[in-house]
């Protein structure tokens, strides 16, 4: 990793929704003081005193809280905030600043926290724009049950489920060369995945996610200028962000782009292929959650974990100077 350092090629990458938000900062209470107004800010979004549950030991199992979108949004926007601002106070280094982060981006959800990171958020209007996002969407699934799933498969197949997902409509995420994740009713993911292992097996394996509301999904774009409003004059991006929407460098009004990924699938493989390009050396892979590391590892490049004080301690090790 010394090479990567002397290189002064980093990208930071923020994690999209997983179940993880109760409990999610618990590894970090001891620092809980240099993040308190982060969690100051979550009661203040949400007018209720709930970010203690973020500091609490996590349940065995997912809880109703957690599950709950318009929960879970702020509150992984939040912890990924306080991973930062535990990282600069305890090894002093501030990817926010740092010279040797190139690039900003976030899967999903994570892309209001690359915005935040690259200063076109502020923390409150994040957290904000997160819990506005969960609410409009949790309220779109009252009267249809949606699923979202994993489906895995060979490299060589990877155009052809594709391109199949993308035209029936049900592709959310392009994550890597063998994983997509596909969002739809049911019976359309059925009929999906039917043709696709139709006469051969294509889909080596699918997982259904604890997801039941609509990501990435054209049903969203109705939410997307109420989403806009929310943030009418974003500043200037003080480092470059990649695009969910477009897999590239974000141009023009990045809270837009962003807002308008809500209706698009994921170009997450084209964003990683977009580092791997630009010659980025590694990649820090913030928390809560651990999703992104498994999909980034499908990539050519050195990932680092970032979720605990462990985590930061070897991160700071890999980026000292060689001696």
């Amino acid at each position: 990793m010394s090479s990567v350092a002397r290189a002064a090629s980093l990208a930071v990458a923020c994690p999209g929704q997983g179940i993880v938000p109760r409990g999610c900062l618990a590894a970090l209470r001891r620092h809980q003081h240099v993040f308190q107004h982060t969690l100051d800010c979550v009661d203040l979004v949400f007018g209720a005193k709930v970010s203690a549950l973020l500091v609490q030991d996590p349940p065995a199992a997912p809880d109703p809280w957690s599950r709950s979108t318009a929960n879970a949004q702020p509150a992984i926007v939040a912890s990924t905030y306080a991973l930062i601002q535990v990282l600069r106070a305890v090894t002093g280094i501030d990817l926010m600043a740092d010279g040797r982060v190139a690039y900003f981006l976030g899967h999903s959800l994570g892309e209001y926290s690359a915005l935040l990171l690259a200063g076109v958020l502020t923390l409150p209007q994040a957290l904000h724009v997160a819990r506005q996002r969960g609410l409009m969407m949790e309220a779109l699934v009252r009267e249809k049950a949606y699923e979202m799933r994993v489906l895995v498969f060979r490299p060589a197949a990877y155009g052809q489920v594709h391109g199949l997902a993308a035209a029936r409509g049900v592709l959310a995420c392009a994550n890597n060369a063998s994983q997509i994740l596909v969002l739809g009713e049911p019976g359309e993911l059925d009929a999906l995945v039917h043709e696709l292992n139709t006469p051969r097996k294509t889909v080596l394996k699918q997982v259904l996610l604890p997801v039941a509301v609509p990501f990435h999904n054209r049903v969203l774009r109705a939410i997307e200028p109420r989403l806009l409003d929310l943030v009418p004059r974003p500043r200037p991006a003080l480092k470059p962000v990649v695009s969910n929407f477009t897999g590239g460098v974000s141009a023009g009004n990045l809270f837009e782009n962003t807002v308008r990924c809500n209706s698009a699938p994921v170009q997450w493989k084209a964003s990683m292929e977009l580092l791997e390009r630009a010659g980025v050396g590694a990649v820090v892979n913030l928390g809560p959650g651990s999703a992104v590391d498994a999909i980034n590892a499908k990539f050519g490049l050195a990932n680092y974990p970032v979720k605990c004080e462990a985590d930061m301690q070897r991160l700071a090790a890999a980026l000292s100077p060689a001696p």
